[in-house]
């Protein structure tokens, strides 16, 4: 089911689906929807808010991979980290409420490890002035694949 997300016409990925960081993004938010289902109904206030931090990882990232400047590109990746940061406490306390074991803590966090380095590690370290087409990949895919995928240069100088 997951999958089908990632491809367009003909199955080829398109864009952002392209980056491993988005597809690790996308397996986070399948793993967070499978908890969410089993959290008490009193807890909805908890629910709706590991729900819309989730949702703020993978929005924030494609909306910075559409935006057409470094610098926006880089800020809307910092506001997914912070979801990011914002969901594992969450979900820590979750797992400390009893609604989830350590195994699915487990898996849920290793995914978000796969998340946060594959996309964001050297964000910090490219600087405000480099160009998008000068913008080391390397630091934004994972190692295990390198697919050739720039975000759009309109508009960089």
């Amino acid at each position: 089911m997951a999958q089908e997300g990632y491809k367009g016409r003909k199955g080829k990925l398109r864009g952002h689906e392209k980056m491993i960081v988005w597809q690790n993004i996308d397996k986070l938010d399948i793993i967070v929807q499978k908890i969410l289902k089993r959290i008490p109904k009193h807890e909805f206030r908890m629910k709706s808010q590991i729900d819309n931090a989730s949702d703020s990882i993978g929005a924030n990232f494609v909306e910075g991979y559409y935006s057409g400047s470094l610098g926006e590109y880089l800020r809307f990746l910092h506001y997914s980290k912070r979801s990011i940061g914002e969901l594992r406490e969450r979900v820590r306390r979750i797992k400390r409420k009893g609604y989830i074991t350590d195994d699915e803590l487990c898996c849920w966090y290793n995914v978000s490890i796969g998340s946060s380095n594959s996309g964001f590690k050297n964000q910090e370290s490219i600087s405000e002035g480099a160009s998008m087409n000068n913008l080391p990949l390397n630091s934004l895919l994972s190692a295990s694949s390198q697919p050739s995928v720039t975000p759009l240069t309109r508009g960089v100088r």
